[in-house]
């Protein structure tokens, strides 16, 4: 029997789509959902760059930011997204090695490239370079 490449799609896509749907669903419980992200708050500490003044930083240099409720796959350690206008992410690590350590999850690489780098306990990643914010980030994690 002949395979068409529709057919061998199925599979994976019927994979992809049951992993889609685990997510979804009603919680019920009292408690809050354990998630290894957290916004950021007066209680965490950060060595190097925090997420408020990341935020805050980036807004004085013009390039309006929010923290997200964004949790990269795969990293199982508390980390905040800031994006930055929908043209950067940074996401704000606890400590440089935590960030060094999970950089791969999110970049898909151990080093730095023209569109993702590791500064401190922070690993940004570009949407774009030619509408990227480059100048401002590289303020406000300097």
């Amino acid at each position: 029997m002949k395979r068409t490449p529709a057919l061998c799609a199925l599979p994976a896509l019927a994979v992809a789509a049951v992993l889609v749907l685990a997510g979804c669903g009603d919680d019920s419980s009292d408690s809050p959902a354990s998630s290894p992200s957290s916004a950021a708050t007066p209680a965490a500490s950060y060595d190097g760059v925090d997420p408020d003044g990341l935020v805050a930083c980036l807004g004085d240099a013009g390039v309006p930011s929010r923290v997200t409720d964004t949790v990269p796959l795969g990293v199982e350690v508390p980390v905040v997204d800031v994006d930055a206008d929908g043209r950067a992410t940074l996401w704000v690590f606890r400590t440089g090695a935590e960030a060094a350590d999970n950089r791969p999850l999110i970049t898909l690489s151990d080093e730095d490239t023209p569109v993702s780098r590791l500064v401190d306990n922070v690993v940004v990643h570009y949407a774009d370079l030619d509408t990227a914010p480059v100048d401002a980030v590289d303020s406000c994690l300097a």
